[in-house]
């Protein structure tokens, strides 16, 4: 499981609603007029940096046709460390005896040893032979304090993507949740989202709306909050807050992206290469690193 500050101290989600992709649509595209409790808190206009400068009515477009410029960031992104996990996996060749095999070792024939025959074979498939096939199961929390901007949102949203899209590449079976964690009037609430379960085929068009832009939480996350029993919020949310270590263990939860809020560590001093590269780490996969330090 994932190691991440800020989490073990907070409260463990006093509600949680479970969510579907279908039904995530169905609520994000309706209008405001359509059984939204606050609409003020998602059309809200008066500041539309954080949102940035999406409107209610654009997010909804958006939701259908993807975030391609977060996208192409993303693939960009993983086209370039996807080599350093393959110099990390390409060490020397090694060899190997049995009882067939490409050639024979005449010193083995000599001495009456049955493995004579040698091959040789890349480290790579002693290495990564327990962790083929193994499902990595990434939960990302979309939750944001108001004093992060767009560029910081999309920075995430971008790193997120690239890390499902690198594990995909590599030949990882991802499972990947969309989560959003609150705390308001002393409760602590918390949404999860599954967009692709292990086996399935990945689009990062069809999630990254959800999952990354800046207006993917202000707008469409927003919406589907305020559809819920959630208390009166006005224009505000409440304050984002980290899935707990326990929550973490019992959904077992290789890479956790947390939410965007203070004192939220795993930011700080976060650039492309060290940020994604310590998140493979938590999953067990290491990457040979050339100009950063984790």
């Amino acid at each position: 499981m994932s190691k991440k500050s800020n989490a073990s101290d907070k409260a463990t989600a006093s509600k949680i609603y479970p969510l579907n992709y279908e039904r995530f649509l169905e609520i994000a595209s309706q209008p405001t007029t359509a059984d939204c409790r606050y609409p003020e808190s998602v059309t809200q206009t008066r500041n539309l940096r954080w949102a940035e400068g999406v409107s209610y009515e654009d997010s909804i477009q958006r939701l259908k046709l993807g975030w391609p410029e977060g996208v192409a960031k993303a693939k960009q992104l993983a086209s370039k460390l996807e080599s350093r996990l393959t110099a990390e996996f390409s060490f020397d060749r090694d060899i190997t005896f049995n009882t067939t095999g490409e050639w024979f070792d005449i010193g083995r024939v000599l001495e009456g040893e049955p493995d004579c025959w040698g091959s040789e074979i890349e480290l790579d498939d002693q290495l990564s032979n327990d962790k083929r096939g193994k499902v990595v199961k990434v939960v990302v929390n979309v939750a944001c304090s108001c004093h992060y901007d767009a560029d910081e949102i999309t920075r995430r949203g971008v790193y997120a993507l690239a890390i499902v899209d690198l594990l995909e590449r590599i030949g990882k079976s991802v499972e990947l949740v969309v989560s959003c964690k609150l705390e308001k009037n002393g409760k602590i609430w918390g949404w999860e989202l599954p967009l692709k379960k292990a086996g399935e085929e990945l689009s990062l068009d069809r999630v990254s709306q959800i999952i990354g832009a800046p207006s993917g939480f202000r707008r469409s996350w927003f919406r589907v909050i305020t559809h819920t029993d959630f208390p009166d919020c006005g224009s505000s949310l409440g304050h984002p807050t980290d899935w707990t270590e326990d929550e973490l263990k019992e959904r077992n939860v290789d890479i956790y992206i947390g939410a965007l809020m203070s004192g939220a560590t795993e930011w700080q001093g976060a650039t492309d290469t060290n940020f994604i590269i310590r998140k493979l780490k938590e999953a067990g996969i290491n990457v040979e690193q050339e100009d950063a330090k984790v």
